[in-house]
Formats: C-alpha cells, structure tokens, sequence
C-alpha cells in the first residue's frame, strides 16, 4: 500500500507543475493555480490519500507538518533535535533517498519558528525533489542537491501505512477533506477549482462534466465508488457503458400536483430515480426517495426538465408531470 499511495501523491504532484507560489490563494491546486511550499505538500499527501494530520498538526504549515502521524522521522535522531542541528554538507550524497520522503529546511535564520522549519519538499525520485520555492518560482522539480546544508529533517511514510477510505458522499454529507480530494482530483482532470472544501455549484459542475465524459451517470452532486476509481485510479477503464434502468410502475394513488403532499414528492422522487437522477441516500430505500422536495431533488428536476426541452424552474407542473409519465 505504502507504494501506491507514493505513486498516486507523485502523479498529481507532477501533473500540478507551474503553480505559482502563493500563501493568499493556497488552495488553488490546478496547473495555472497557485499555493505555498506547505500547502504543495499537504495537497500531494492529500490526492495520494494519505493527509498530513495529527494531533501535532495544527495548520497546514511546514513546521507543523514534520509531525504528521504515518512516517518516520529519519533525521535527526528524535523531535526534540529538530532545529538545533543541521545535516552536514554533502547530507544528500549519502542519505538513502526513496521516493515520498519528506524534506524540512531552514532558510530563514532568523525565524521565531521553535522547531526552525520553514521550508518544505518531497522526493520525487533518488536524485530530484519536487516543491514550490518563492515567489521567483513555479511548483517545480529540483535536484536533490537543492538546500544542502540547510536540510533540519526527513521523515518517510511507513511501510504500514493505509490510505484513507474514500466513502460514497454527497455535497450534503462529505467531510471537506473528502471534498478537497474530490476537487483536487477534478483539477488533476482539468477543472480549475480552488480546492476550499466547498462544494458549491463550481464544484457539483466540474463533476458532472467528468462524469458525463466517463460515461457514469449521475449529477455533480453526489460520487461514489466507480467516480473515485475514474478519478483516481490511471488503469480505469474510459470506455465504460453507462448502467441502463428499466422505468418501474409507480404507485400513483394521491398523487395530485407533484409539489405538495409528501406522497406526490415521493412519486416524483421515484421516478427521477429510476431515470437514473441521483438524489441521495435518503429514504427507506437509500435512494434519495423521501417525500422531501430538498436540493438535490430540486437539481434532478431542474436537469429533467433542461434535457427534455421544458421550462427550467424546478416546479413539477402539467406539463414537467406529462413527459414523466405522471
């Protein structure tokens, strides 16, 4: 696991080359974005599925990160040492670099920093680190040499580290870390997304788009298995066949104007659902089918009435009702 998680961060890393360097707009993770040293790094870490968190991780910070649980410290001997000795010249000649070690710095002797990091970079191979440095330059790759004499810790991810579980979600119930790696992972895809935890309609569009493409179904409001594996995974399959649903006959006693009464909602619901919109886990079913005419079905509506030529308002009357079928 160790391997794919370092081979997944280094693949987004490489694919987020020319990013300006920028503490302001930190989480502009896309090629013609921008971020800091740190937030490079946390969002490398992040699309590898393995977050630099702890309980010593306070911020998203190179001084804080050397804490992150998963690795071990490699240089110097314990914690307690870091910033108060430097490796020696010539450090990266000798040091057994492997690929995901992560590189702490000082070049500011005159931080107020306790520890004295204030730089950081992550081996990309045995002889080139990959970083953002100053404002003077764009994310980029270094020879390993960079920073020789200023190099204040190393740490490695463990050879029993687990990558994080990525859980089906919707806009609704995911967490903003799952929400970063989703908007990172659609930046790595082309979309230009800052990547703020906020799923907002940038976010749910950019979704959709790459579903659309890949050929799965359902809105930019909700990712599950099979979108995390078209993300993520660079053996995917692209030319997949959408899943094809079968109407089902639904129960249309009460029905009456398809926007009042819970059991009207419902009806509508369900056959949205079975036209394969997604409306969520919701309902005895989990799928979305709950009498509550909430946002995302609300979106589906909206959607339906877009694809089938009718007035976009999200109201279900005669004639939205009609071309359902209800």
């Amino acid at each position: 696991m160790r391997e794919k998680i370092i081979s997944r961060t280094l693949r987004w890393a490489e694919k987020m080359l020319g990013m300006e360097y920028s503490k302001t707009y930190r989480y502009d993770w896309y090629p013609k974005g921008s971020t800091d040293c740190s937030g490079y790094a946390y969002a490398m870490w992040l699309a590898g599925l393995f977050p630099l968190q702890g309980p010593k991780v306070k911020s998203m910070t190179s001084m804080y990160e050397v804490y992150a649980e998963g690795f071990d410290l490699l240089f110097p001997s314990s914690y307690a040492q870091i910033g108060k000795d430097f490796a020696p010249k010539g450090f990266y000649k000798t040091f057994p670099w492997k690929p995901g070690d992560i590189i702490f710095y000082n070049f500011d002797k005159g931080t107020t920093r306790a520890n004295k990091i204030t730089h950081v970079a992550v081996c990309f191979d045995k002889s080139t680190i990959i970083h953002t440095a100053n404002t003077r330059e764009d994310a980029c790759k270094k020879p390993i040499s960079y920073g020789d004499g200023n190099i204040l810790a190393v740490i490695r991810l463990r050879d029993d580290a687990k990558e994080m579980a990525l859980p089906d979600a919707t806009y609704e119930t995911a967490s903003k870390t799952v929400t970063r790696a989703l908007q990172a992972w659609l930046n790595y895809h082309g979309a230009q997304l800052r990547c703020d935890g906020d799923w907002g309609p940038k976010t749910a569009a950019a979704l959709e788009k790459f579903k659309s493409g890949m050929g799965l179904t359902g809105d930019g409001y909700s990712v599950d298995a099979n979108t995390w594996a078209a993300l993520i995974d660079e053996n995917y399959a692209k030319d997949i066949i959408p899943v094809k649903r079968e109407l089902t006959n639904n129960i249309k006693k009460g029905m009456k104007d398809g926007k009042n009464g819970v059991h009207g909602v419902a009806v509508v619901q369900q056959r949205l659902a079975d036209l394969g919109y997604n409306l969520g886990k919701y309902g005895p079913a989990k799928n979305g089918v709950d009498g509550d005419f909430g946002k995302l079905t609300d979106a589906a509506v909206r959607k339906y009435q877009k694809r089938n030529g009718l007035k976009v308002d999200g109201i279900v009357g005669v004639k939205t009702r009609a071309a359902l079928g209800l």
